[in-house]
Parts: structure tokens; C-alpha cells; sequence
């Protein structure tokens, strides 16, 4: 759990929400409805490049205007 706090530093509380629904989903989706910390890492992985992703384009948009 340090290791997915110290990656998701800055996200919005609706992004962690998120985050952690996906997880969820992650396991519902499962054929044994378990949840691995593999599957916790990498959909935090994803989680994490989409929000520096996002906050890259926003400081693109803003620097263009």
C-alpha cells in the first residue's frame, strides 16, 4: 500500500475512487473473484500514466492559449 500511495500523490479523490472500483471490477471479473497484488499493480500502472497523461495535455492546452 506504500508503494500505491507514493505513485497516486496528487490524484483527486474521485480518481482513487475510481482506482479502486477498477480493482474491483478486476476481481468480479476474475474467474475465482480474487484480487492479486499483480492485478492491483498493474491497474494502478494504468491508473498512474493516465493522470500524468491527462495533467501533460492540460499544461499543453494552457501554454498554447
Amino acid at each position: 500500500m506504500h508503494k500505491i500511495s507514493s505513485q497516486t500523490h496528487g490524484f483527486s479523490g474521485r480518481e482513487l475512487s475510481k482506482l479502486v472500483v477498477a480493482w474491483q471490477a478486476s476481481a468480479y471479473g476474475s474467474m475465482n473473484a480474487v484480487l492479486t497484488a499483480e492485478k492491483v499493480l498493474d491497474i494502478t500502472k494504468n491508473y498512474v500514466f493516465q493522470h500524468n497523461q491527462r495533467h501533460k495535455w492540460v499544461g499543453v492546452q494552457a501554454g498554447s492559449s
